[in-house]
């Protein structure tokens, strides 16, 4: 019980700093659980969640996800000038033919193994 006893400022000042530290590791848990959007999935749509099942929902998904990134990309390239403005385009662009080629593959061998 001797540690009770505030001799100086420096003790008052540790057991001020473990007791804040001690409040923290008590409240954080609460508030993450209780914050909005962290773990509440009701207010998501419920597509969200749904397997793509079939090759053509996942050409779909693919195509999306890939129009997505581009939009994404371009909106990022329009905050440089010049010249590497025009590079950041090319290469989103690029990246957006690959994205849908490999989309495209990725549809093709799903076709060909369901229809063996």
């Amino acid at each position: 019980m001797d540690w009770l006893i505030f001799r100086n400022k420096k003790g008052l000042k540790l057991i001020s700093i473990m007791l804040a530290v001690l409040a923290l590791l008590v409240v954080a848990p609460i508030a993450a659980r209780s914050a909005p959007g962290l773990s509440d999935r009701s207010a998501d749509p419920k597509r969200w969640y749904q397997e793509d099942t079939t090759p053509q929902q996942h050409w779909q998904t693919s195509l999306k996800e890939a129009n997505a990134a581009l939009h994404e990309a371009l909106q990022d390239c329009k905050l440089k000038k010049g010249a590497e403005r025009s590079s950041c385009q090319r290469e989103a662009r690029q990246r957006y033919q690959d994205d849908l080629a490999q989309a495209k593959e990725s549809l093709k061998m799903a076709q060909q193994s369901a229809s063996k």
